[in-house]
């Protein structure tokens, strides 16, 4: 059971939706529940649900009014070879077909990073209300409001470099699945705000049941960062309660891993530890906000070691440490 919650990790058969009371709800994040053990948690905060509604992303309707005619970036091509191209549509014009259930895309990662790049001061806005939800010592990277900050989201939106972002818009219609995939981040925030979504979320002790490989698309880690993140090579069907594999035969480890399957509100927000591998199923035209956790210390670690990055989850319970009397200190 999930630290006080009744939700279980153990469903009636392996990949089936897991019939789930309410998960351990809270309202903010502790650095225990990020470090120590961590499971999935809820997160209720009419606070930060308010803040990101002044800064016009309330729900799917709030983002017309405001962002209507600014344009969404697509990517189009195969993931195992990179994007082959690149199209834009206005936000009014993608929202209005996913309402209608005509879109056949999914906004792209790359394309819900930049959408926050290229608005820097809302970046500022959201980045700041999901730093609440942080305990001390997990903020600082989400504090652009230095004039440098502000100009480097500008820099990174010019320059495609979209893995700047620790924010991502998340739109997409009925029907539409998001690949099964891994963030080795030390947690991740996921606000939902408006539809029907179902998390499908696999336990890090099940990692070797999934069949995760280096990510080459360009979609937010980049292929250069495999210890950030991977994707699963499983091309996953949802039936019903059932996830299962489209090639059994292939992959046959997967039918034994067991999902915890939480179905989102609006309003509510999902702390995803580092290492839960998860894919996303809209149930209906949806709207969402996520961000990656980092600890204070990491912004001080890329500058001494811009190449480092984490060996498994366990590398963000302690700052790395070089030589004696570095000061390194847990969590």
């Amino acid at each position: 059971n999930l630290s006080g919650g009744s939700a279980t990790l153990r469903p009636p058969r392996a990949n089936s939706l897991v019939p789930l009371g309410p998960l351990n709800s809270v309202a903010s994040l502790r650095v225990e529940d990020i470090l120590a053990s961590p499971q999935p948690l809820l997160i209720q905060s009419v606070k930060h649900r308010a803040a990101l509604a002044r800064a016009g992303l309330e729900s799917l309707d709030s983002l017309r009014r405001e962002y209507g005619s600014d344009k969404l970036l697509f990517a189009a091509g195969d993931l195992e070879v990179g994007f082959l191209s690149m199209r834009r549509f206005s936000v009014d014009s993608y929202v209005d077909k996913i309402l209608r259930g005509q879109s056949a895309h999914l906004l792209p990662e790359s394309g819900g990073r930049e959408f926050f790049l290229a608005h820097p001061t809302v970046y500022e806005k959201v980045a700041y209300a999901f730093s609440k939800l942080l305990p001390l010592g997990f903020r600082e990277m989400l504090d652009v409001s230095t004039r440098a900050s502000l100009k480097e989201l500008a820099r990174a939106a010019r320059d495609a470099d979209f893995g700047v972002s620790d924010l991502a818009l998340w739109l997409g219609g009925a029907g539409h699945v998001r690949a099964l995939h891994v963030d080795n981040f030390s947690g991740v925030l996921l606000t939902h705000l408006e539809g029907r979504k179902r998390l499908w979320l696999y336990p890090e002790s099940q990692q070797s049941w999934l069949y995760l490989g280096q990510d080459t698309g360009n979609s937010g880690w980049g292929s250069e960062a495999v210890g950030w993140g991977a994707a699963s090579r499983v091309p996953v069907n949802i039936s019903g309660d059932h996830a299962a594999a489209r090639h059994p035969e292939r992959f046959p480890a997967f039918e034994h891993a067991t999902p915890l399957v939480v179905e989102l509100r609006a309003g509510e927000s999902l702390f995803i530890p580092c290492g839960w591998a998860h894919l996303a199923q809209y149930l209906g035209p949806s709207m969402s906000i996520s961000t990656a956790i980092h600890p204070d210390w990491l912004e001080r670690q890329l500058k001494e070691k811009a190449d480092w990055e984490p060996r498994s989850c366990a590398s963000w319970n302690r700052e790395p440490c070089d030589g004696d009397g570095c000061g390194a200190t847990e969590l």
